[in-house]
């Protein structure tokens, strides 16, 4: 039996930065060190895109939804040595709370999502899932307007920059007229 160390990897960035396959690779590097029943995978019901997780690269993965962090802590069992969670800007509060436990547990965590919202201002959880986190990767995308790397998204309805005081979660696609677009502090602005 391989044993996990309790470590929180937290991976961050825009939009269409790849950061929903690096998890999928990751997975698919614990799947070879720890049996299917030691490994679970979660993303939050608010996601309504896909029951599993899905890259934009068509990559796809099962997963648990849930629509709170602390079901996660009722979803584990003494087997359990890895988690994955997708899309946490869509989780609640008390998601550092429950990385917390999952840490001390000696749990291995990955985490998944942005790093800001549209308007550039931080995800709420960010801070303290950051200081919470062993390891960091961001990922960044390119622009779609200009070629440069990307580092924010940019949110469009009906083809048109959102306004600031827009919703800050919005399901892109949901409702046909909301998406989002990587952009460069440049093009952001």
């Amino acid at each position: 039996m391989t044993k996990s160390n309790g470590f929180v990897t937290f991976i961050y960035g825009p939009m269409y930065a790849g950061k929903t396959d690096e998890l999928i690779h990751q997975f698919n590097k614990r799947s070879a060190l720890f049996a299917p029943e030691e490994i679970k995978v979660f993303k939050p019901m608010l996601d309504t895109r896909s029951k599993d997780i899905f890259s934009r690269s068509g990559k796809t993965l099962p997963a648990i939804n849930v629509e709170t962090s602390k079901e996660i802590l009722n979803l584990i069992d003494e087997k359990t040595r890895v988690i994955l969670i997708d899309e946490y800007q869509f989780m609640d509060k008390d998601l550092s709370m429950v990385i917390k436990e999952l840490k001390q547990k000696q749990i291995d965590v990955f985490v998944v999502g942005l790093d800001k919202y549209f308007d550039s201002s931080p995800i709420e959880s960010f801070k303290e899932i950051y200081e919470l986190s062993t390891y960091k990767i961001v990922m960044t995308s390119i622009c779609e307007k200009c070629g440069r790397t990307a580092q924010y998204s940019q949110k469009l309805i009906d083809g048109n920059t959102a306004p600031t005081n827009s919703d800050k979660i919005q399901v892109d696609k949901q409702d046909g007229h909301v998406e989002y677009l990587p952009v460069c502090e440049r093009c952001y602005k």
